[in-house]
């Protein structure tokens, strides 16, 4: 899948605010409730380098984000997380839209 959508990025189109209904079937497509990762895999600044021993990286991960775990979050807890930059509300929306996928 083009995950560019056109040239917008991606996380573009898991933004704030409402989406077209283009915007919220290439959500759904991706599967991808809070933009992606994709600078990270194809950046030549990336390549070849090493993980980091930081152990704050490796601890209390989610390896899947849904709507149970994000209600069950308290504030602290939510602006710890890498997405909380997006919000709760976008995140909760683009969630909402994989469940009417199904």
């Amino acid at each position: 899948m083009d995950l560019r959508a056109g040239r917008m990025r991606l996380g573009s189109r898991t933004k704030k605010g409402q989406l077209t209904e283009r915007e919220k079937e290439l959500v759904k497509k991706s599967g991808l409730a809070w933009g992606c990762d994709l600078c990270q895999t194809c950046c030549p600044l990336n390549a070849h380098i090493e993980k980091t021993p930081i152990p704050f990286f490796y601890e209390d991960r989610i390896a899947r984000l849904d709507a149970e775990i994000l209600a069950g979050m308290d504030k602290r807890a939510f602006e710890e997380r890498a997405f909380s930059w997006r919000g709760w509300a976008p995140l909760l929306r683009n969630l909402e839209l994989f469940k009417e996928q199904k």
